[in-house]
């Protein structure tokens, strides 16, 4: 095989590897939007995933959210037993999401003039495949103080809110 020939299935090979995901995407945050006007975003508080006024860091690794904060990986249970979301500290099975993207256009409303894009996030694999991570409510039990907490769910009822994050291109 000639040297050009090497050159070019390496740099092919490369390119491709970066676009399925081998390179994780820019810093985001995935927020859920509260029927109360205020809007919760995902993040690690004790190394648990929590709905939280403050705004945790994302990647999207291939098919996977990672925490910015090194505490892991968005996983859920496989078997469907469960439906709450928590961290795991390495890639399996159970932490493949299906991302979605919708575009949002820029001012000139043109193709191609792309803002960035509003991506919504499914769990991929499971008995709980389809279904869309959420944000619950817990409220304190009967008798105890304190506010309500939030737990990160795949699916749920109506009135849970579905997570949704700003995802924006780099204008170079």
């Amino acid at each position: 095989m000639k040297p050009r020939c090497v050159l070019v299935v390496l740099v092919v090979a490369v390119s491709a590897s970066l676009a399925l995901g081998g390179f994780p995407s820019r810093k985001f945050q995935i927020s859920f939007p509260n029927p109360g006007g205020k809007t919760l975003y995902l993040a690690v508080v004790d190394k648990k995933p929590t709905g939280s006024a403050a705004a945790g860091v994302w990647y999207i690794d291939g098919t996977r959210i990672k925490a910015a904060s090194g505490d892991g990986y968005l996983a859920y249970d496989l078997s469907g037993k469960d439906n709450k979301v928590f961290l795991v500290p390495k890639p399996g099975d159970n932490t493949d999401w299906k991302v979605t993207a919708t575009e949002i256009r820029g001012p000139s409303g043109k193709p191609g003039d792309v803002e960035g894009y509003r991506s919504s996030f499914y769990a991929a694999a499971g008995k709980l495949a389809g279904k869309s991570l959420c944000l619950q409510t817990l409220k304190p039990k009967e008798g105890e103080k304190g506010a309500p907490t939030y737990q990160p769910v795949l699916g749920g009822d109506d009135s849970w809110p579905e997570a949704t994050a700003l995802r924006e291109v780099d204008h170079k």
